[in-house]
């Protein structure tokens, strides 16, 4: 009987805790076909130095370096919809996609190797 309770117990103890969510990484041709659908919010992480070398379009800029002004256009997007995020190279989106998950956003996704990646694969940007 001792077993079957701490079995149950157990089982228990494991069927509530929380699964970390992980956010998708998509290389650059999928993360495009994707990115293009109304519902996804797709976020540049970068500055605004480097946003005006080139951008995706589409791309709403949330500094990730100015915590101030990246938390108050965070605010702007919906928890309930796709979030894709790019920076330079990947390591800006990482942090970011952990805090977006953080913060209760259902679909985190990031480009994978950022916005180098991108250029590399020789899709378009835009520049203002």
């Amino acid at each position: 009987m001792k077993k079957i309770l701490t079995l149950c117990s157990m089982l228990v103890f494991i069927g509530c805790r929380q699964v970390e969510k992980k956010p998708l990484q998509l290389a650059p041709a999928a993360f495009e076909k994707q990115a293009k659908e109304p519902q996804v919010q797709l976020v540049d992480l970068r500055t605004p130095e480097e946003f005006k070398t080139g951008y995706i379009e589409g791309a709403l800029l949330l500094n990730w370096k100015d915590s101030v002004a990246f938390k108050a256009g965070a605010q702007q997007l919906q928890q309930n919809k796709p979030v894709y995020l790019y920076c330079k190279s990947g390591g800006r989106s990482a942090k970011a996609a952990d805090w977006f998950l953080k913060q209760g956003f259902k679909e985190v996704v990031e480009l994978k190797g950022g916005i180098e990646s991108w250029r590399s694969s020789g899709l378009p940007i835009l520049t203002k």
